[in-house]
């Protein structure tokens, strides 16, 4: 599930945003590492409107290309675009 958090300020391309205290990262983060809210992009992120295929009752998204594969715990991790 994802979370919201507050953007607090924008600095160049990035946003800080309010975490909550038990996230023990650094706050920044750049505008391509965030999603948008469907109702309010952040600027320069265009809204993607490529529908969702469920398929087996799981929701399964369009890939245009596998740009890497890697066996984690037994299983297999894909890096698509």
């Amino acid at each position: 599930m994802a979370s919201s958090f507050e953007v607090l300020k924008q600095i160049g391309h990035s946003y800080k945003l309010k975490l909550l205290d038990s996230i023990k990262v650094h706050p920044v983060f750049h505008a391509k590492k965030l999603r948008k809210h469907p109702d309010n992009p952040l600027p320069g992120q265009p809204m993607d409107n490529t529908p969702l295929v469920p398929v087996n009752n799981q929701v399964e998204y369009k890939v245009k290309q596998i740009l890497a594969v890697k066996l984690v715990q037994n299983k297999l991790k894909y890096r698509v675009k």
